[in-house]
């Protein structure tokens, strides 16, 4: 795990020195929370409900 953070904290440093914008995510860079969750919605859901459908899992919806 501390080679994950330390790596995440280099990638966070970069992003901010080139955006002025701290990342959502490792390599998720938004101006404001909700655009990055608006932006990322799509294509987390098109993953998260074809993981989901193997494990029998109902679709995923926002509100969770």
């Amino acid at each position: 795990m501390r080679g994950w953070t330390t790596a995440h904290g280099r990638l966070a440093d970069a992003a901010r020195r080139r955006s002025g914008t701290p990342p959502h995510s490792p390599g998720f860079i938004a101006d404001t929370d909700e655009e990055a969750r608006e932006l990322h919605w799509p294509h987390y859901k098109v993953i998260r409900d074809r993981i989901g459908a193997l494990r029998g899992w109902p679709p995923v919806r926002r509100e969770e």
